[in-house]
Formats: structure tokens, C-alpha cells, sequence
């Protein structure tokens, strides 16, 4: 993914890389990524929105150049980081957004400090795994401190986005590969750990934010059925990015984009 102008913070417990970029004075949308990704996965969506709002992109700890620290962590952990910088920029009333891990951050942020925030924006996510789920997510954490990631990186590439997406857009495709293969063997671990101990299920009944649960409609990882349970527990606005699957906000950008913009400014 290409470059953005960031800077690098020590914050309580660990050095986060950020980018703040935008329109000075207009309300921030905070975007929260998944396990394998740095902040550059927005890259596309931010080209549609940067003229109207402010947009805070992170790498979670992990990931890009932010601090990867030994050990599993957890999603609160991932939230404190979050909610760490939004201290040390001293920003508040927020729009905040996230996908698959970055959904569950959000997710978490949202019900434990909602004053924080302005409205919510999450998708190809969930609050809770199967067991057989959490099997596989312990045995991806191994295997990374084990063996690295590449053989998982090449795995994440096939699940994250529709059949034949990478012979139709093979630059982006060679884009995407680079940055799974950037991340850390500690931070997948460690991040996987944290979806594998997923248990945020008592969440949704606790969040009142106004809240778009927007959702790759071909997401293999969480089908169509789990997120109509999910925004139906949150009461929220659901919309499908159609022809998009894990990772819409890069399959399909625009649309994705369009799509939060009508939320944040009709919230319809």
C-alpha cells in the first residue's frame, strides 16, 4: 500500500505509529485494522473521505511500526492502546470504524467508553468463537512464533477477499501480499491469541452508539447470517458491500467509502 506521513509516540505501554490526516477542524473517523494489516489497508477508503473529516489511522500493536511485545495479548489490550492514543491526541467524540480484529476492538471500545464516541461503524466481525474456531486460531499462533508467516500470509490472501480478486487487480493483490508479509511472527501471535480468547458476547446489548454494521456481502469468515444477528443485537443500520468479501474497505473502496459517508451524514 503506498505511504502516509506518520509519527511514532511512546504511549503508556508500547510506541504506536499513527497518522493524522485530513480536514483540520472537521470531525475524526478513527479506523481500526485487522490481524495482518498496518494502517495503510484504509489507504483507499481515506482517498474518498480525507476532504470532509479528519481520519486517525493506527497500526496496532504488532503491526506496521508499531511495538510488538512479547506474549499474547488480548482485545482489551488492543483497546487500551487505542483509547491510549485518543488520550495523547486529546480527541474526542469520535466516529470510530473497524473490520474484522479492528471490529472486535471497536466493539470493545464502544461499550467500555462510549463517551468517547460519536457513532460506530463495524463489519466482518463477531463477539464470540466456535470451538473448532478457536483450535485453528491457537494453531496459527504457534505457527507463526514457530515458522514466521509467510505460509500464513499466503493463506490470509485467499480468505480475505472473493474469488479471482487477484487476477482482476494483481497490482493491489502484490500490495496486500507485502504488507501480510511485513508483519511480525510476535504480533500474529500475539494478535491471533486475542481472537482465539475472544469473549466480548456481552457487548452489544451494552452499546447505545448509532451504529452502521457494514459487511463484505461474500465474507466466508463471517457469513451473511452471523452479521444479521450481530446488528440486529446492536439495533444498527446493516448494509452489504456487494461483490466484496473479508476485507471490503480494499476489495472495494468506493463503495465501501459511500457507504459510510451516507451514515456519518444521514445516518440513513
Amino acid at each position: 500500500m503506498n505511504a502516509i506521513a506518520s509519527e511514532l509516540v511512546q504511549l503508556r505501554s508500547l510506541r504506536t505509529r499513527y497518522a493524522l490526516s485530513g480536514k483540520p477542524g472537521a470531525p475524526t473517523l478513527m479506523f481500526c485494522n485487522s490481524l495482518m494489516a498496518d494502517m495503510s489497508m484504509w489507504n483507499r477508503v481515506a482517498s474518498h473521505l480525507d476532504g470532509d473529516w479528519r481520519l486517525l489511522r493506527y497500526d496496532m500493536r504488532g503491526h506496521g511500526g508499531s511495538d510488538a511485545p512479547p506474549g499474547d495479548y488480548t482485545v482489551a489490550d488492543l483497546a487500551l492502546d487505542a483509547i491510549d492514543l485518543l488520550d495523547y491526541l486529546q480527541l474526542s467524540n469520535v466516529h470510530l470504524v473497524g473490520i474484522s480484529l479492528g471490529g472486535m476492538v471497536a466493539l470493545q471500545m464502544a461499550a467500555h467508553q462510549p463517551q468517547r464516541f460519536a457513532s460506530l461503524t463495524i463489519g466482518d466481525t463477531g463477539t464470540q468463537l466456535s470451538a473448532e474456531a478457536r483450535q485453528a486460531w491457537d494453531e496459527r499462533s504457534r505457527q507463526a512464533r514457530a515458522h514466521g508467516v509467510q505460509a500464513l500470509a499466503d493463506a490470509t490472501l485467499e480468505r480475505w477477499f472473493t474469488e479471482g480478486f487477484p487476477d482482476r487487480a494483481p497490482a493491489v493483490a502484490q500490495e496486500v501480499r507485502h504488507m501480510l508479509l511485513s508483519v511480525r511472527p510476535e504480533g500474529y501471535a500475539g494478535c491471533a491469541a486475542a481472537i482465539r480468547d475472544l469473549d466480548i458476547d456481552d457487548t452489544p446489548e451494552r452499546i447505545r452508539l448509532r451504529t452502521l454494521f457494514l459487511h463484505g456481502r461474500k465474507d466466508g469468515a463471517w457469513p451473511e447470517a452471523g452479521a444479521r444477528a450481530l446488528a440486529a443485537r446492536l439495533h444498527a443500520q446493516l448494509g452489504f458491500v456487494e461483490d466484496a468479501g473479508h476485507i471490503p474497505c480494499i476489495e472495494q473502496p468506493s463503495a465501501y467509502a459511500g457507504a459510510l459517508r451516507t451514515f456519518l451524514e444521514h445516518g440513513t
